[in-house]
C-alpha cells in the first residue's frame, strides 16, 4: 500500500476538480483558490513522497503530470466558460496543440518521451499564478499587465513545443503530415 501512496495523493487532484469548477462556477473565488492550493500541495507531496520511499514509477510520472493538466485546464475552462476569461481559450488550445502533436510523433516514430521544456514549466508556473491572483481579486492595470504576461508565456511555451516536435520527427527522419 505504501509503495502506491504517490499516485494515490496524485490522484486526489483529479478528486479536487469537479469541486474547484463548481465553486468557479458559482463565483466562490475563495473556495476555489482554497482547493487549487490543496491540488497544488498534493503535487509537491507526491513527488516528495515517491523520492522518499524511493518508489516512482512510470504510473506516477504519467498520472502526476496528467492530474495537474486536467485540473489546471478545466479550471481554464470553467473560467471561460462561466466569465468569459476568454485566455482559458488560449491555454486549452496550447495544451490540446501539443497533445496532438505529442499523438503524431508517436504514430510517426513511435517515439514516447516528449519531456517538458523549462519554458513550458515557465508557462505553467505563470498559468498557475495567473488563476491564484485572479482567485485573491486580480483587476485594473495588474490583470491586464498580467492577462499579458500569461498570453505571452502561453505562446511562446507552445511555439517552442512545435519547434521542439519538428526537431523530433527530422532526428528520426521522418515529416510530419
Amino acid at each position: 500500500m505504501l509503495r502506491q501512496l504517490p499516485n494515490l495523493v496524485s490522484a486526489t487532484r483529479f478528486l479536487l476538480t469537479p469541486f474547484a469548477v463548481r465553486a468557479v462556477i458559482a463565483g466562490d473565488d475563495r473556495t476555489a483558490l482554497w482547493l487549487c492550493l490543496l491540488g497544488g500541495a498534493t503535487d509537491f507531496l507526491d513527488g516528495g513522497l515517491a523520492r522518499r520511499i524511493g518508489e516512482t514509477s512510470r504510473t506516477g510520472a504519467i498520472l502526476d503530470p496528467l492530474a495537474d493538466k486536467f485540473m489546471l485546464n478545466a479550471i481554464y475552462l470553467a473560467l471561460w466558460l462561466s466569465r468569459g476569461e476568454w485566455l482559458g481559450a488560449v491555454v486549452i488550445a496550447r495544451d490540446v496543440l501539443i497533445l496532438a502533436g505529442s499523438a503524431a510523433l508517436f504514430l510517426a516514430t513511435r517515439r514516447k518521451d516528449f519531456p517538458p521544456s523549462w519554458l513550458g514549466k515557465v508557462s505553467t508556473t505563470i498559468q498557475i499564478g495567473w488563476v491564484v491572483a485572479l482567485f485573491v481579486g486580480m483587476s485594473g492595470a495588474f490583470k491586464v499587465f498580467a492577462d499579458g504576461v500569461l498570453l505571452a508565456g502561453t505562446v511562446a511555451s507552445g511555439l517552442d513545443y512545435f519547434r521542439r516536435g519538428l526537431n523530433m520527427f527530422r532526428q528520426d527522419g521522418t515529416t510530419p503530415v
